[in-house]
């Protein structure tokens, strides 16, 4: 029987420059569930600027098809510049999950 409390759902620390375009971001689910997972998403602000810096996302989706275990679809996208900054940082935080597992760390 799969349950929430045994099954979690995470992913990891990504660094990309500025005129990559893109970054996408795999997550991961400690094991294959007979059922898909959706995974809800948003970025979170830190020193990079939402719309200079990098597309925000208030509402993503990304699903992890049953039998899986990851899942490559988070993509954000990168803008590029002529200015000469420091390393900036976002985060993407992981909000809300099917049933059938938790947001957490994968083992």
């Amino acid at each position: 029987r799969e349950t929430a409390e045994s099954d979690s759902v995470g992913g990891g620390w990504f660094a990309v420059m500025e005129g990559a375009g893109r970054v996408l971001l795999p997550l991961t689910i400690s094991r294959p569930l007979e059922k898909e997972v959706m995974i809800c998403y948003e970025t979170v602000q830190g020193t990079a600027t939402p719309g200079e810096d990098y597309i925000p996302v208030v509402d993503g989706r990304v699903t992890i098809k049953a039998g899986e275990t990851s899942s490559n679809d988070i993509a954000i996208v990168v803008l590029d510049d002529d200015i000469v900054e420091e390393d900036e940082n976002f985060w993407v935080r992981l909000t809300t999950v099917s049933d059938g597992a938790v947001i957490g760390k994968v083992a």
